[in-house]
């Protein structure tokens, strides 16, 4: 890959990334006070972060038995 093409994609993946960051700021000038919507809003890194890490717990090795023993063992 050349280096300009991938200074491009950089510039994008920065970009696109300090905008999503910004954009909830920008738009939303006074505190939420939707009690659904705070609590949704609170709970979402909690699901993200399971959802991201369960999966790859799982399929970190070959074995289905040791993935979940590595799990348990993790766990406590």
């Amino acid at each position: 890959m050349e280096i300009k093409t991938f200074l491009i994609y950089l510039a994008v993946i920065a970009g696109s990334t300090y905008l999503i960051r910004v954009i909830p700021f920008v738009l939303v000038n006074r505190k939420l006070t939707n009690r659904y919507v705070r609590s949704f809003l609170y709970y979402i890194p909690y699901a993200v972060l399971a959802a991201m890490t369960v999966p790859a717990a799982f399929y970190a090795t070959r074995s289905v038995i040791s993935a979940i023993s590595g799990i348990v063992v993790a766990a406590l």
